[in-house]
């Protein structure tokens, strides 16, 4: 039995797939045979990435990267200066361009632990379905 994931079409005896790509009957999209031994499951997966995900890769990206800029600004900085104050407060914005830095990374981090999660929650759940129409 081949399944297409798209539209739930069904080919029982299998006359209408093909070796290799074939094109669903149904629904006309693309897909491709499982090798031998599988469940029957075509390899065109439905999982598309959250939206949350994109949401915090661009924030952690764009923290990141504003960090290391102020961090990289104002070490420039700590150097044209004799005054002690003026050095201290460049080493302080400086620290705070690190941290910010730093929640960026851990931001961008989240996003893909969530992102992996989600992916396998999805396989799973493909898999189960699969197990349960035998």
């Amino acid at each position: 039995m081949i399944h297409c994931p798209f539209c739930g079409y069904k080919d029982e005896d299998g006359k209408h797939f093909g070796h290799g790509e074939s094109v669903c009957p149904q629904c006309g999209k693309k897909l491709s045979e499982p090798a031998a031994g599988t469940s029957g499951m075509a390899l065109n997966p439905r999982y598309i990435k959250p939206m949350l995900c994109w949401v915090l890769d661009v924030v952690g990206m764009f923290l990141a990267a504003a960090g290391i800029i102020l961090m990289v600004l104002r070490l420039a900085e700590t150097g044209m200066t004799n005054s002690k104050v003026l050095l201290m407060a460049n080493l302080m914005a400086a620290g705070v361009g690190f941290g910010i830095a730093v929640v960026g990374g851990l931001i961008y981090g989240f996003s893909m632990v969530v992102n992996h999660s989600v992916k396998s929650a999805f396989y799973l759940e493909r898999v189960f379905q699969r197990s349960n129409e035998r």
